[in-house]
């Protein structure tokens, strides 16, 4: 299966492995899913790392979540890959205040500990 959710309290985390071109659209409806809700107060983590690429589709809707986080307080955080992480550097779309993009789980899961700021 392409596509791993699992809910957390504060955000869903979703575990995204490219296998097929039909992957792409699975992966489209499960952003939009976790996305739609405008009450929703969670923010959402795509995993990359089990992916060797990302496709200017997926990049497209990576951009799609951080249009519709625009004015809230939700973020989209992003594990990736070197070459992942070389791509979305290529692209000017991402430089937002709703993303956080982590080279590692190892840099997420310390993110993760570190207390909240009042």
């Amino acid at each position: 299966m392409p596509i791993k959710s699992i809910e957390k309290e504060t955000f869903t985390y979703l575990v995204y492995k490219r296998e097929s071109l039909h992957d792409y659209m699975e992966f489209k409806d499960e952003l939009d899913r976790f996305v739609k809700t405008k009450d929703s107060k969670k923010d959402v983590v795509v995993d990359f790392t089990k992916s060797d690429s990302i496709t200017e589709g997926e990049a497209g809707l990576l951009a799609n979540v951080l249009k519709k986080f625009m004015g809230t307080k939700r973020t989209l955080r992003l594990i990736v890959t070197k070459p992942i992480q070389e791509k979305l550097n290529s692209q000017n779309l991402f430089m937002s205040d709703n993303l956080m993009i982590f080279n590692s789980h190892k840099l997420f899961l310390e993110f993760l500990e570190k207390p909240k700021e009042a």
